[in-house]
């Protein structure tokens, strides 16, 4: 117990920064999923539609898993497209904690919480992570093999 109050002291402003960051980004990314904008764009019904019973392989094998997560989430938010933004905001945020570890890797904690912070507040990911499609896979599934990739360096 002393140990872990002797580094809470000598690392405080480290620990506070990166809580300060993890707050930021779950509050852009999970704040008001429900009310996001005043309807439903056609790509969140079509969504739905095929999380309406369990997806099929080879409808579409890119986007499957994304599917698949839904489905499994319809479970617990009777809601689809509550559901779809739920996933879609949790893989924005593994996207997001990805490039922290990236940046880490290559310069210091300091600076990755700073890019990792401009990564998560761009309109770019904002709209991607909220909106309930499935297009947020892609950078998140890259984003996480090439941090693995990194992890075997």
């Amino acid at each position: 117990m002393k140990k872990f109050v002797k580094f809470v002291r000598t690392h405080w402003p480290l620990e506070l920064s990166v809580s300060l960051f993890l707050a930021v980004s779950l509050l852009l990314l999970f704040v008001q999923l429900r009310t996001l904008v005043g309807g439903y764009s056609q790509e969140e019904r079509l969504v739905e539609v095929a999380t309406n019973s369990f997806p099929n392989l080879l409808d579409n094998i890119l986007y499957w898993p994304y599917y698949l997560l839904v489905y499994a989430l319809r479970f617990v938010v009777t809601d689809g497209i509550l559901a779809a933004r739920i996933i879609s905001a949790s893989l924005a945020f593994l996207a997001t904690f990805n490039i922290l570890l990236i940046i880490n890797r290559w310069f210091s904690t300091e600076l990755a919480i700073v890019g990792a912070t401009v990564f998560v507040s761009c309109s770019w990911l904002l709209q991607i992570g909220r909106v309930g499609t499935p297009q947020i896979m892609g950078i998140a599934v890259l984003l996480s093999i090439f941090t693995g990739m990194l992890w075997l360096i």
